[in-house]
């Protein structure tokens, strides 16, 4: 009798209250529509949280740039857009991702509720030119020296390149910031933070062959240094093995 009486009170609890069954977040900007590069997007969600999120790491949540194909159970990230506390519900991004389409991803590395948050609606990028600002900055910024890559050398895609740079003149620094670029300067991709080690290794998954550099700079753009030009070529087809009936 008691078990019957409380399953009739969960369900009028349930009926009444419009109590949340999980844990879920709600993407309410972007919602599709299109953006300059360099501008400045309001990144907004909503949140249904039951579980008693308190430390730093409980409360970290990943929001990813990523491809038209990035589904909750295949993400298909490109650039790391932003860490965020999960109570937040917002926070500003820069674009700097090159015209195309792309999602965001919002992901949580850590327990509890690890895992795919939620993705949003396609997106598109529109070409913007450089702003003045980010140009004067790039053009006061204290040279950062970088080894590899060099002018010159060919890379393909499947494989992985060591961008190193000389560290002594940031020494204070540790974390910094990669980039690849056009052989003009102007970003090809998001900038993607990194140690301060003084070098990387780069997994290449260009989907098209390309001359493009890489940018190493600080925090807070008062060092930046830019390599040579670099060509990233599809990789090499290797034919089967010839039947033997062709051989004879």
């Amino acid at each position: 009798m008691k078990t019957f009486r409380f399953i009739i009170l969960f369900a009028l609890v349930l009926s009444f209250s419009g109590i949340a069954m999980a844990d879920e977040l709600t993407i309410l900007q972007p919602k599709g529509g299109t953006f300059k590069q360099w501008s400045n997007v309001s990144v907004k969600w909503d949140y249904t949280i039951l579980s008693n999120l308190t430390t730093p790491m409980e409360k970290g949540m990943e929001i990813w740039l990523a491809r038209p194909s990035s589904t909750a159970a295949a993400p298909n990230w490109i650039d790391e857009v932003r860490r965020v506390d999960i109570y937040a519900g917002s926070t500003n991004w820069t674009v700097k991702a090159p015209p195309g389409t792309y999602r965001l991803h919002f992901y949580k590395r850590y327990p509890p509720m690890q895992g795919t948050w939620a993705v949003s609606e396609l997106f598109t990028v529109e070409k913007s030119e450089l702003p003045n600002s980010f140009r004067t900055k790039a053009k006061l910024a204290m040279p950062i020296r970088i080894t590899n890559p060099v002018q010159g050398q060919v890379y393909y895609s499947g494989k992985s390149m060591t961008i190193q740079w000389d560290k002594s003149v940031i020494v204070n620094y540790s974390t910094i910031w990669l980039q690849v670029c056009w052989p003009d300067g102007k970003p090809a991709a998001g900038a993607y933070p990194t140690s301060n080690t003084g070098s990387y290794v780069w997994p290449i998954k260009e989907t098209a062959e390309n001359s493009l550099r890489v940018s190493v700079y600080t925090p807070d753009e008062k060092y930046r240094g830019l390599s040579g030009t670099f060509q990233i070529k599809m990789p090499i087809k290797i034919p089967g093995k010839i039947p033997n009936k062709v051989l004879k």
